[in-house]
């Protein structure tokens, strides 16, 4: 049953991944765009550090802007120059970004370290909006992506692209792969409301399992490709480094696993898009992934379900599109308690190897993972009344 609700538009940011496959000369051409987007960063972090160590003050984004103009200027430098000037101050923008990361708390980011050669390299530039005519088009059977000084990409168009980009990334992955990342600016209409309300319980055995019995499985794809690839990888290991061979083995062995994370990414896209569509408001457990993965035992498991990675999909896809995630905290037994109405018994002994268990007071037999996520759905929606008073408008309570 669906609440009626006029829709609303959002603007938001979205990108857009394609591949690109370079001609000989835009590939010399990229070399010399991550090749001074890597100088300029590593250039403006050494200046800034070293101000900072000396005379205890931080170069601003417009000081470096300054000092970079006169580098330019420098006839050591003027290579500098060969490049669209638009990828130097994006990449001192990357740098002012990995600071403001790095000192906000909450993000638990690095402190900002140089970039290397062997590192996936990019660059990002700005597309001026008075001429993007003639660099792209997205009318269907006829896009074309043309950027100044590269001229037209060959460029894979897996996808329809609905807004006009404002800034573009190339980039190169550490199997030799190009790929364009188009950032645009687009209206997103909110989906209609529904009265549904779901709770999900995730885990190894299952990525998610959720309150009205449906469970989503876990295709383990690293550990699927883990035989070929311990295979590849010993091969590798006794080779000389920096050969044609030992290149060549090297790129097999980024190829296969970059196909294992797109795999992972597809299947986390299929779930958390279900998940969006069908239900109004979503109950999560806050669970502590990165300590999590501590655990030596589970860590690997626990990479190849990449829960965090679900988790994010769902916040921003909930964000864009209307609907609500709650959360319940990650010391909340959910797996425990007994989801029938009326019955507060809680099984203490209730071990990870216990997949079913009966409950002794109303004599229901659980399912443990789909009782978690009744249990989940049930907490998230008691404490979103407690805050709010109310559940949210034609919202029925499971």
């Amino acid at each position: 049953m669906s609440i009626e609700k006029a829709s609303t538009l959002k603007l938001k940011t979205r990108g857009y991944k394609l591949r690109f496959y370079p001609t000989r000369v835009q590939r010399k051409l990229a070399a010399q765009g991550f090749g001074t987007k890597r100088f300029i960063y590593n250039w403006a972090l050494h200046e800034k550090s070293s101000q900072w160590k000396n005379e205890q003050h931080s170069l601003s984004f417009n000081d470096l802007s300054k000092q970079m103009t006169l580098l330019k200027k420098d006839i050591d430098f003027s290579w500098l120059k060969n490049v669209p000037s638009s990828i130097l101050v994006q990449s001192l923008k990357d740098l002012e970004m990995a600071y403001k990361n790095f000192f906000n708390k909450k993000l638990a980011a690095r402190f900002p370290t140089k970039k290397k050669k062997r590192h996936a390299q990019s660059f990002r530039m700005q597309l001026d909006q008075r001429h993007i005519h003639q660099y792209f088009s997205n009318v269907k059977g006829e896009e074309f992506l043309n950027i100044p000084g590269f001229g037209k990409l060959n460029v894979k168009f897996s996808r329809t692209i609905i807004g006009i980009p404002k800034t573009l990334t190339i980039s190169q992955n550490s199997a030799g792969e190009y790929y364009v990342a188009l950032s645009c600016k687009e209206e997103i209409t909110e989906k209609t409301q529904t009265n549904r309300s779901v709770g999900v319980d995730l885990g190894i055995k299952d990525v998610a399992v959720d309150s009205e019995g449906s469970r989503y499985g876990n295709p383990k794809f690293y550990h699927k490709a883990q035989k070929k690839l311990a295979k590849h990888q010993r091969r590798f290991a006794k080779m000389k480094k920096g050969g044609s061979r030992w290149t060549k083995k090297r790129i097999t062995i980024a190829k296969l696993q970059d196909r294992t994370m797109r795999c992972r990414k597809d299947f986390l896209h299929s779930i958390s898009n279900t998940l969006i569509n069908e239900n109004q408001v979503i109950v999560l457990e806050n669970l502590n992934v990165k300590g999590m993965m501590k655990n030596r035992k589970l860590a690997k498991a626990l990479a190849d379900s990449s829960l965090g990675e679900l988790k994010r999909q769902l916040e921003y896809k909930a964000q864009w599109l209307g609907r609500e995630i709650l959360q319940v905290g990650r010391w909340f037994p959910s797996s425990q308690l007994c989801s029938t109405e009326n019955c507060d018994y809680q099984n203490k002994d209730l071990s990870l190897s216990d997949r079913t268990w009966q409950c002794p007071c109303c004599n229901t037999t659980h399912d443990r993972d789909i009782n978690a996520a009744k249990n989940i759905l049930i907490e998230g929606l008691n404490k979103y009344r407690e805050m709010h008073g109310a559940l949210p408008a034609g919202l029925s309570a499971g």
